[in-house]
């Protein structure tokens, strides 16, 4: 029993997301149990993150997934983030690049050269 919940926290913690792309279903042959969550999810959970915190009540509430090669993530926004018609805020845009692509440079992603 013991074992078992290593396996699993073991398996929680190097593969968050939990995701079959993630690096360590190749490097290490972990596979990963349950359902994939979003990176955002499973890197911040508690997260008050306007572009992807689930306890932001008036945010974006971006959610990332792995893809072959990298990160995929859709969302539609409402009028009150447009700056004129029809043209996003450049704030918005900005938020939407943060809370995508820092998740991303986790360790699954870090190379030292």
């Amino acid at each position: 029993m013991a074992h078992d919940f290593a396996d699993a926290l073991c398996t929680q913690t190097i593969n968050p997301c939990n995701s079959a792309l993630h690096p360590a279903v190749r490097d290490a042959k972990i596979r990963p149990e349950g359902s994939e969550v979003p990176i955002q999810q499973a890197y911040g959970g508690e997260s008050h993150c306007f572009g992807c915190g689930e306890h932001n009540p008036d945010g974006l509430k971006l959610k990332s997934y792995r893809i072959k090669g990298g990160l995929v993530a859709r969302i539609t926004l409402e009028k009150k983030h447009l700056c004129f018609p029809g043209i996003v805020s450049g704030g918005i845009i900005t938020t939407l690049f943060d809370c995508h692509g820092v998740p991303a440079l986790d360790r699954s992603y870090a190379h030292v050269v």
